[in-house]
């Protein structure tokens, strides 16, 4: 089978999204099907992923950054864009500043779909002219970002092929992102013309699988994300015997979202036992944490480390007694797993989550048994007594059980996907 991925972010650049594009082609490639991807150029100095298939299939095009001019205004007037709250799509909390206010208004004007579709021209150009000498049998638009998914729509129209989209997260449903009603209106119309051009939909998660088909009579398939057994392999590890529970956390932190505070407290209520735990967070910097552990006095047990390369995520995720997984606490965010939760259970390390106590990734948890689901202060301070007791034992944390890793590979998906891919072209 011909397939053209499409996708803002692949390897090399660093991201959850460019990741699950990334394996998926890995294993497209391996089963021996023919595949192409279509992506921009946006390397960085975090870009640090493999790329898993032959370079010549990967087509990197130019991309025009329309927000280039909000930027170099706001690097003129010495404005730093940490003052715009950002959330986890790079979109922010509305705010009476008036300069955020003119910033928020070029921002739902010109960012639509979202802020790549500066790409659009460039990609679907480069689309269509790879069509001339190659032409897929399915084209596979993965989002976000959006734009992605509007280049994929214009290349099925055009070579007369079939396209799916895939939903990591949702586009008008999608909880994080906040926008004026006037736009609103507007791009749920798009989003409608462009999902009803499509041969189907992919989710990664049965919520989200669910709002698709309440609104689109269109086939879906729920995908969830996964973990790659080979990315765990020989790693060196440099775990060492200690009595001291380690608790690690990897990856972004989104202030107001995702909220470590229940963790904090616990630890705070066994004081006494503050010195037999370690916990270490690596990734981007968040205000929130440095206050909460300012204020209760936990600058001894609470490390904020930069971020690492994937790689070296992994590596941690393996040395940890324990993995923290942050989710938000709220109805909204009932269908998101986080790619995170598939990494920490391929580690095999158990988990801790903080967040929803009733979403799909507490529900995997719990059915898996690879964690425990807490958000009470005082229920967590007596896990945390459990656990360091184990420690000063001289025992390790147990693993958790192989078979919690059935069906969660990169490997399982790419295969569901194919299936997924000959039902739509029959």
């Amino acid at each position: 089978m011909k397939i053209l991925l499409i996708a803002c972010h692949f390897p090399p650049f660093n991201s959850i999204a460019s990741l699950r594009a990334g394996k998926m082609a890995k294993y497209l490639h391996r089963f021996g099907h023919d595949i192409r991807v279509l992506t921009l150029n946006e390397y960085s100095l975090s870009a640090n992923l493999s790329i898993e298939i032959p370079k010549e299939n990967v087509i990197y095009t130019s991309w025009l950054d329309i927000n280039f001019p909000v930027k170099r205004l706001s690097h003129l007037l010495k404005f730093s864009n940490k003052n715009l709250s950002a959330t986890p799509n790079g979109l922010s909390a509305y705010s009476p500043s008036l300069l955020k206010k003119a910033w928020f208004f070029y921002r739902d004007c010109l960012n639509f779909p979202d802020l790549y579709v500066g790409w659009y021209p460039f990609g679907a150009y480069a689309g269509i002219q790879l069509s001339r000498q190659w032409k897929p049998d399915i084209i596979y638009a993965s989002a976000p970002q959006y734009t992605a998914l509007l280049i994929a729509s214009r290349l099925s129209n055009y070579i007369k092929v079939p396209w799916i989209a895939e939903f990591r997260d949702l586009w008008m449903d999608n909880p994080y992102i906040h926008r004026p009603l006037w736009r609103e209106k507007i791009e749920s119309l798009v989003e409608k013309k462009i999902l009803l051009s499509s041969s189907g939909v992919i989710t990664v998660s049965q919520p989200l699988t669910k709002v698709i088909t309440n609104k689109f009579s269109l086939p879906t398939h729920t995908i969830t994300n996964g973990f790659d057994a080979e990315d765990f392999m020989n790693l060196h590890l440099d775990k060492r015997p200690s009595r001291k529970l380690n608790i690690v956390y990897t990856g972004k932190i989104y202030d107001g979202y995702r909220d470590p505070l229940p963790l904090i407290q616990a630890i705070s209520k066994i004081q006494s036992l503050s010195s037999n735990i370690q916990v270490d967070f690596y990734g981007t910097y968040s205000h929130n944490l440095e206050n909460f552990i300012t204020e209760y006095n936990l600058t001894h047990v609470v490390t904020i480390h930069p971020m690492v390369t994937y790689k070296e995520s992994l590596k941690l995720q393996l040395e940890a007694d324990i993995l923290l997984l942050l989710t938000w606490n709220s109805p909204s965010e009932k269908g998101v797993y986080t790619g995170k939760l598939f990494e920490y259970i391929g580690a095999r390390r158990p988990i801790l989550a903080i967040g929803s106590m009733d979403n799909v990734a507490a529900d995997l948890i719990r059915e898996r048994k690879v964690g425990v689901v807490e958000n009470d202060p005082d229920k967590l301070a007596n896990i945390l007594k459990e656990w360091i007791a184990i420690k000063q034992s001289g025992q390790d944390i147990p693993s958790t059980p192989m078979e919690a890793l059935q069906g969660l590979s990169r490997e399982d998906q790419a295969k569901q996907l194919v299936e997924f891919f000959k039902e739509c072209l029959r």
